[in-house]
C-alpha cells in the first residue's frame, strides 16, 4: 500500500441550465462573493480517465476510480466511496494518492477500502470506461484570513467512444467549519441572480456511467410515508424522496415521479409550515396530468427547479439536517 490521502468531501453541485461564459461565471462568482475575501486562483485543464472491471465491480461497491491529470501531467488517483447525496449536497470519503501512469495502481488505496475484495484481481481486470475533460476555474473564498470554501467552474465533456455530453457546472466546497460555510455562499450567487442553474445530485462518474450505456436510467418509486414520529428522520425522508425524484425526472422525464415530488413537497409543507412548499405541489399538480412531457412542460418544470425561492428553501431544509 502506498501514501494515500484520506478526506471527507462535503460539497453543493449545481448544474447550469445555459452554456454561460467563465467570463459571466466570474462576474457572478466575484461580485456576489464581494462580502468575503475571494482570490481567483486561475485555471487548470483536467483530464479524468474513470476505471472499472467488465462486471462493474467498483460501481457495484459505490466507488468511483480515477486517473487525474493536470495541465497534461498525471497527478493523482482518486477513489471515491459511497456517501450521502441529497439534492446536490455531496458527503463523502476520498482517498487520493500521487501517480505518474495512466493507469492506477489500487494497490496504494488502503486496504479497508476493498473488504474482502481480491486487489490483485481487481487490478488485472480494470479497464477504462469513459473520460471527463474540462476546464476548470477556481477560486479560494477566505473569512478572517481562513481559507473555507473553494468554488470551481467546470466546462468541458464526459466521453465515451461514441458519445459525449457537456459539463457546465460549479462546485462549492467546505474546507474549513460545516456545511452552513457553503450554503451561505451559494445563497448570495442564487441572490444575485445573473446565472439560471438547478441543484444536481449527479457526479461526474454518475452520469459518466450513464452515457457510456453501464447505468440503467432511474425509474420512480412508490411514494413512501414516514412513521416514525421523528420530525428530523421525516425531513430527511422527504427531502430524499422529493431531490430523488426530481434527479428522475431530470434525467428520463419520467412524469410518475411528479406524483412522488408532489407529495414529498405537501408533507415538508405540513412538517416547516412554510407554505411555499404548497406553492410547489400546485405547480407539480399540473403537471402530473399529463401522460407525457413535452418541451413546454419541461421548461415550465425547469424554471421551477432553478428559481431562487425554489433553491433557497431547499438549501435551508440541508443546514437543518446537516447542521
Amino acid at each position: 500500500m502506498g501514501i494515500y490521502k484520506m478526506s471527507e468531501e462535503i460539497e453543493l453541485k449545481f448544474y447550469i441550465d445555459s452554456t454561460d461564459n467563465v467570463e459571466l461565471i466570474s462576474d457572478t462568482v466575484e461580485n456576489a462573493l464581494k462580502d468575503y475575501q475571494i482570490e481567483c486562483k486561475g485555471t487548470q485543464k483536467l483530464a479524468n480517465a474513470y476505471y472499472d472491471t467488465k462486471d462493474l465491480i467498483l460501481k457495484n461497491l459505490n466507488m468511483g476510480v480515477r486517473v487525474r491529470s493536470v495541465d497534461d501531467k498525471f497527478h493523482e488517483q482518486t477513489a471515491k466511496c459511497s456517501g450521502i447525496v441529497i439534492g446536490g449536497l455531496h458527503k463523502r470519503i476520498e482517498y487520493n494518492v500521487p501517480i505518474e501512469t495512466p493507469v492506477p495502481d489500487l494497490k496504494k488505496f488502503p486496504t479497508v477500502m476493498w473488504k474482502d475484495q481480491d486487489v490483485e484481481l481487481l487490478q488485472h481486470n480494470i479497464e477504462k470506461k469513459f473520460e471527463t475533460n474540462f476546464k476548470r476555474k477556481l477560486w479560494h473564498i477566505k473569512q478572517n484570513d481562513q481559507l473555507i470554501a473553494e468554488i470551481c467552474f467546470d466546462q468541458g465533456v464526459v466521453e465515451t467512444k461514441d458519445q459525449k455530453e457537456a459539463i457546465n457546472e460549479i462546485e462549492i466546497e467546505v474546507k474549513k467549519g460545516n456545511v452552513d460555510n457553503i450554503i451561505d455562499i451559494a445563497k448570495k450567487i442564487i441572490d444575485y441572480d445573473q446565472i439560471k442553474m438547478h441543484l444536481d445530485s449527479r457526479s461526474k462518474a454518475y452520469r459518466g456511467y450513464e452515457l457510456a450505456g453501464l447505468s440503467s436510467l432511474p425509474k420512480a418509486k412508490s411514494f413512501i410515508i414516514d412513521e416514525s414520529g421523528d420530525r428530523e428522520k421525516a425531513l430527511h425522508s422527504y427531502l430524499s424522496q422529493f431531490t430523488e425524484h426530481e434527479q428522475i425526472m431530470l434525467s428520463n422525464y419520467d412524469v410518475r415521479a411528479l406524483s412522488v415530488m408532489t407529495l414529498s413537497a405537501y408533507e415538508l409543507k405540513k412538517l416547516t409550515g412554510d407554505t411555499y412548499y404548497g406553492k410547489i405541489s400546485e405547480i407539480l399538480s399540473e403537471l402530473e396530468k399529463t401522460a407525457s412531457m413535452n418541451e413546454e412542460k419541461k421548461k415550465i418544470f425547469l424554471d421551477l427547479i432553478s428559481s431562487k425561492e425554489y433553491l433557497n428553501f431547499l438549501l435551508e431544509i440541508y443546514r437543518i439536517l446537516f447542521k
